[in-house]
């Protein structure tokens, strides 16, 4: 399981970040396997699926409130609980933590999720 917070994402971004990313920047991960083409995400008392367009290895971006989200981005659920929790179809694969703030979750035209410290 991955632990990803604001400074992770920011160290990220300043030592280069990645091409593939929104303008270089953000932190990729993966989302983990999935054979029923949907993750799990639990968020205080929330807990919510996001289905994907196919099965297999799910992708994810994580993002800093200042980056801007590309408006053919689809918002897919706004969170306002500091912590975030994935799961794949048989255990938790990510901990977003983002003490005093919430997340927003976009779908990608390329299916990848980018999720948005706010």
């Amino acid at each position: 399981m991955i632990r990803i917070h604001p400074n992770l994402i920011l160290a990220h971004d300043i030592l280069g970040g990645d091409e593939k990313s929104l303008d270089g920047r953000g932190y990729p991960f993966s989302l983990g396997t999935t054979a029923i083409a949907s993750f799990t995400f639990r968020a205080g008392t929330c807990v919510f699926a996001v289905d994907m367009p196919h099965q297999g290895q799910g992708g994810a971006l994580a993002v800093l409130k200042d980056t801007p989200i590309p408006v053919a981005y689809e918002l897919e659920r706004d969170i306002e609980w500091p912590w975030l929790w994935i799961y794949d179809d048989t255990e938790k694969t990510a901990c977003l933590e983002n003490p005093g703030g919430g997340f927003r979750i976009f779908r990608s035209p390329a299916s990848q999720l980018v999720i948005q410290l706010t």
